[in-house]
């Protein structure tokens, strides 16, 4: 089970390779051409016209890209949001059950003495159990879970 520790390293380390800012120079080999004032793309025509229109295509690439990185950075945080709760939810069922087992046991101790005290309250009269008689000592505590 992972920790709520863990996660935020998760998180951490998500963000770090998602950093928006270098996946121009991740991604495309650019090179601006000499002379022309326009940037162009390797294997590009040296035509400005036409560069111009590729590295406008280019850059509406990149930018879906970024879009596309950041809505996936933001999904990736929200996965790990929802693995933290769900970490916190099974911390939670697992104190539920340490106190269920605590009332289950106490329950038992408190059913043993009352049997008790009541065989010793008889006795000290004379009276001996009868047959049929209901006693607390077999009392299982999962049964009325």
């Amino acid at each position: 089970m992972a920790t709520v520790a863990h996660l935020n390293v998760c998180l951490a380390e998500a963000e770090a390779r998602m950093n928006t800012e270098n996946i121009m120079d991740e991604c495309f080999d650019y090179e601006p051409v000499a002379g022309s004032g326009v940037g162009a793309w390797e294997g590009d025509t040296t035509d400005p016209a036409q560069a111009r229109a590729e590295e406008l295509e280019k850059k509406e690439q990149l930018e879906k890209l970024m879009a596309l990185t950041e809505e996936n950075l933001w999904l990736h945080r929200e996965v790990l949001r929802y693995q933290q709760q769900w970490c916190e939810v099974l911390n939670l069922l697992q104190e539920v059950c340490r106190s269920i087992e605590s009332l289950q046991h106490e329950i038992q101790h408190c059913f043993t003495e009352e049997a008790e005290a009541e065989r010793n309250w008889l006795a000290a009269r004379g009276i001996r159990n009868r047959a049929g008689h209901h006693d607390y000592t077999d009392y299982r505590p999962a049964g009325w879970i």
